[in-house]
């Protein structure tokens, strides 16, 4: 979920003071498919940032993704494309210009960590 929040400072923290909710993903929890593209996005999204870092145009990237998946307007290419772009935006190259055939295979070697978030959503057959 997305919320805007008003804050006010106070001498020694900000003071939540209000709280809107901007997006909502909880019809997200009755869809596999959609659950599985969320939680792999927001892992590699996990991966490539850093805690610090607070740059507003990958942040709205990053929610015009999830909020295109949560519509269901977002198919495989687009989400495919719109990672890619994230991944440029942090200063690597493009997918298109690596070894790697899939975003998984190249965060896991920008990351140095596997992903663990299709592990555990893939349905078994």
């Amino acid at each position: 979920n997305r919320i805007k929040v008003m804050l006010i400072p106070t001498s020694s923290m900000m003071l939540l003071t209000q709280a809107t909710l901007q997006a909502d993903l909880s019809s997200t929890w009755s869809n596999l498919n959609q659950l599985r593209r969320l939680s792999q996005i927001l892992e590699i999204v996990d991966r490539l940032l850093m805690e610090a870092e607070s740059d507003p145009e990958i942040f709205l990237l990053v929610a015009e993704l999830l909020e295109a998946v949560q519509a269901q307007t977002a198919s495989d290419t687009l989400v495919r494309e719109q990672l890619d772009i994230l991944i440029q935006s942090l200063g690597f190259p493009s997918l298109s210009e690596t070894k790697h055939q899939s975003i998984n295979e190249y965060v896991v070697e920008l990351a140095e960590h596997r992903l663990h978030s299709f592990e555990y959503l893939k349905v078994a057959s």
